[in-house]
């Protein structure tokens, strides 16, 4: 568990969590998971951390947000949207932020053939790509809610 002891002021911040991620590969396919039926409601939200990858740092125990619990969430605003159940204006931000998010992190993976000719319900593992092992992530989020909610403290809610 990081211990940061700083105040965190203004823009006084670090620019990532720290934390150290190593690398793992993940074979991409296709789920029964993650649907936008409404019954899958519980799969979208177990995929986020406690507190929806909100972190506290410093003496003050300033709130963060993890970027990839944000991108997370924006993927649980596209699905509500399916449903008819988000914010027009908020899905925009979503769909932008997803955008930046993707150019920022420009996948050089090779994908063979055409993916708009396959057949996604017989064809349903793609290409394996390298990946920052989010597990690593997901515990030391967990257990910064779990060291905040010990001394007390009010939990930080997210509606979607």
């Amino acid at each position: 568990m990081f211990a940061l002891l700083i105040g965190f002021i203004g823009d006084d911040f670090p620019e990532r969590l720290p934390v150290d991620l190593n690398f793992v590969e993940m074979e991409v396919e296709e789920s029964v998971h993650f649907s936008p039926d409404p019954k899958a409601s519980h799969e979208w939200w177990a995929a986020s951390p406690p507190g929806t990858g909100g972190v506290r740092l410093g003496a003050e125990n300033r709130v963060f947000f993890v970027s990839m619990f944000h991108q997370t969430h924006c993927l649980r605003y596209f699905r509500d949207g399916l449903l008819g159940k988000s914010v027009p204006e908020h899905i925009l931000h979503c769909l932008n932020y997803v955008r930046q998010w993707t150019l920022c992190h420009a996948d050089l993976t090779l994908e063979p053939g055409d993916f708009t000719m396959r057949n996604f319900t017989q064809d349903r593992v793609g290409q394996t790509h390298v990946c920052h092992d989010w597990d690593a992530l997901y515990d030391e989020v967990s257990a910064n809610w779990a060291e905040w909610n010990s001394n007390g403290s009010q939990p930080m809610t997210s509606s979607t």
